[in-house]
């Protein structure tokens, strides 16, 4: 009863949204789906690409923040925040960092906005080695906000758009 409710609750929020909203969020959530059949089956070095353009990791890099994005852009940046995060909180699977960045990443690219991505490691509280991924476009963390810093970061992705 109690799961029944929520998924009423949740669907009326759901369509009480813009309908440019709802139409990204049902895109994510496809784009979620496809994300992790291909994590599940493909090679990393496949679907990296979606990621960006793979640059070097510098010292003095700011993991927190991307390419600059324009006012303009900003709006249709959270738009894209929003959506993989709603989506992600909707689908029956495990819709972790990974997937999300690849679904923010596909998003922004789309739209003309500049990200970058990141890849780190850290250990768990049993030692055991834990991987996370990131998006950052202008001083937004669109996916993968959390302790950033106890990750050691190991590669970094960046998608800057051509001017229009």
């Amino acid at each position: 009863m109690r799961r029944a409710m929520l998924l009423v609750r949740k669907w009326r929020s759901f369509a009480a949204s813009p309908a440019e909203l709802r139409l990204l969020v049902a895109f994510a959530f496809v784009l979620l789906a496809l994300t992790r059949l291909a994590i599940l089956i493909l090679p990393f070095r496949i679907y990296a690409p979606l990621l960006g353009h793979h640059e070097n990791l510098s010292q003095g890099d700011d993991s927190r923040v991307g390419p600059p994005v324009s006012a303009g852009d900003e709006a249709r940046m959270l738009a894209v925040k929003h959506a993989v995060r709603r989506a992600a909180r909707s689908t029956p699977w495990e819709s972790v960092c990974l997937p999300q960045g690849l679904v923010a990443a596909t998003l922004l690219r789309a739209r003309g906005i500049g990200f970058t991505a990141y890849l780190g490691v850290a250990r768990d509280g049993g030692g055991a080695m834990e991987a996370h991924c990131w998006v950052v476009s202008g001083t937004t963390i669109v996916t993968g906000a959390g302790a950033l810093d106890r990750y050691t970061r190991v590669a970094r992705f960046t998608h800057t758009p051509r001017t229009r």
